[in-house]
């Protein structure tokens, strides 16, 4: 798992590079997840948490070198 913090950096620097502060949006219109069974089982859950879960165990199909992890904090 890539520490919050390098990902940021990551962020950053890929925005310096391109230039484009909207890079995240960019990129998430052009991968379009909602057309992929995991995208529309996340979409049709009950609700958010439903969704993350339902990604989290199915998101290997989709994405083999990505591994999501829910975790609840404190309430």
């Amino acid at each position: 798992m890539v520490d919050f913090s390098v990902f940021r950096r990551f962020v950053a620097h890929a925005i310096k590079c391109t230039g484009d502060p909207d890079l995240g949006l960019t990129g998430g219109y052009m991968l379009q997840p909602h057309h992929t069974p995991i995208g529309i089982g996340m979409v049709t859950s009950n609700n958010l948490g439903r969704g993350l879960q339902f990604l989290c165990r199915h998101a290997k199909l989709i994405f083999a070198s990505i591994e999501f992890q829910l975790e609840n904090g404190p309430r």
